[in-house]
């Protein structure tokens, strides 16, 4: 990676570029070069997000490995380890 360090440059730095465009975004994406652009090319803005689509994720105990009790009865989870494993 530190030889391509120099030439690397991040798309909203330098030449900044509307990141909602997806086909500058593939143009940047084959520029290859004296620059090689890096970072984010291109974010969807008609989707809800990931974290905005869970609901489970907003009711504020934190990440779901962290929390004690799922609602799930300690022999199903039991089986579903020993599955997994």
């Amino acid at each position: 990676m530190t030889m391509f360090q120099p030439a690397c440059i991040n798309p909203r730095g330098t030449r900044p570029h509307d990141p909602t465009d997806l086909h500058k975004a593939i143009d940047r994406g084959y520029q290859w070069g004296e620059e090689i652009p890096i970072g984010l090319f291109w974010r969807r803005t008609d989707l809800e997000t990931l974290e905005e689509q869970e609901p489970v994720l907003h009711t504020g105990e934190g990440p779901l490995a962290f929390r004690s009790n799922l609602g799930i009865p300690s022999d199903q989870a039991k089986a579903l380890i020993n599955e997994l494993l």
